[in-house]
């Protein structure tokens, strides 16, 4: 038996046949083993049948939408640590260089596993899937999400830590997609 047999047991218990030609409902047609459409009159095979929905069910308009909403969500939450870490670089470049050195050593490490966490952690139950899918959808929305951050933190910044605030996100680009890959691949297999 495999782990998708009860949706299976489902679906066909709860899935009323529908008249390819005509929408009509055929679970009474197909019970007594005829196939003529009694409202249409046209003959079907039982592969031309179609299945009626069910609210709820889970189809890719639903995964999209709750891949969207995840990722949203997460990205709100990723800027809401980039943007202050960002900052605190920033304060810690007018205090000196070693200040800065040290700073920039204990804050990219953070940002990068802090924002690699917000975005792997529970995603599966979240949207309801896993897969490549979803694992390539994470990755890339991740980089723009901390490229977006750059962006900001640069608009927001005077143009000498430009380059400090782009090394920084090269870093956390790095380290937070490892860790959402690391995650992700050891969920997936």
């Amino acid at each position: 038996m495999t782990a998708h047999a009860p949706t299976q047991r489902r679906f066909l218990n709860t899935r009323h046949p529908i008249c390819p030609y005509c929408d009509y409902d055929l679970v009474a047609t197909v019970a007594d083993n005829r196939r003529i459409c009694p409202e249409c009159g046209e003959s079907f095979e039982p592969g031309d049948l179609r299945y009626q929905p069910i609210p709820g069910d889970f189809t890719p308009a639903v995964a999209f939408r709750r891949t969207l909403a995840a990722m949203l969500v997460r990205a709100f939450k990723s800027l809401l640590v980039f943007l202050p870490a960002m900052g605190a670089l920033l304060l810690a470049a007018t205090l000196g260089k070693y200040v800065l050195l040290l700073a920039v050593l204990f804050v990219t490490p953070f940002i990068g596993v802090w924002i690699g966490r917000i975005f792997a952690r529970n995603l599966e139950e979240v949207v309801g899937y896993s897969g490549i899918i979803l694992f390539i959808t994470t990755c890339a929305s991740l980089s723009v999400t901390i490229i977006t951050g750059d962006f900001v933190a640069c608009m927001l910044a005077p143009q000498v830590a430009w380059p400090l605030f782009n090394v920084v996100t090269v870093c956390a680009l790095v380290i937070s997609n490892a860790y959402t890959i690391h995650h992700l691949w050891r969920d997936m297999f």
